[in-house]
């Protein structure tokens, strides 16, 4: 028997309602290394989380303590690093229909009713036929 597939955006409000606040990368960790639930690269499930963030799914906050301060001395890197954004459920919004396809309600104008993306009709392959150069081929 096949187990019923769940997208990854019902993934991630799954894991947030259990666990409070989290990071995209222990997310991804949990959900792609772990769990095996989605096959997104890290740099892709980085942009996904974008896409909920820009809806109101999920709210960007401050870690749930702050992280030492490293004294300048002690840095082995010289480039200035990105402070970790850690995000939660946004309590308005766990219900919403748009959990279960993000990017259809964040760019409607794109997605058909059928749910196939605007472009080649379903079926249709518009590739150019290939011509040889070569004589005799």
């Amino acid at each position: 028997m096949e187990k019923p597939t769940i997208s990854t955006a019902i993934e991630i409000r799954n894991y947030l309602e259990k666990h409070g606040l989290d990071y995209p990368w222990h997310v991804w960790h949990v959900l792609h290394i772990e769990k095996k639930v989605t096959a997104m690269r890290y740099t892709s499930f980085c942009s996904y989380f974008k896409t909920l963030e820009r809806l109101g799914l999920v709210l960007r906050t401050t870690p749930p303590k702050q992280e030492p301060q490293i004294p300048k001395y002690r840095r082995v890197h010289h480039f200035k690093s990105v402070p970790r954004a850690w995000y939660k459920l946004n309590p308005e919004k766990v219900n919403s229909p748009e959990w279960r396809h993000p990017e259809r309600a964040l760019y409607p104008h794109v997605f058909r009713v059928s749910g196939r993306p605007i472009g080649r009709p379903a079926g249709s392959k518009n590739r150019r036929k290939r011509t040889s150069s070569l004589p005799g081929a």
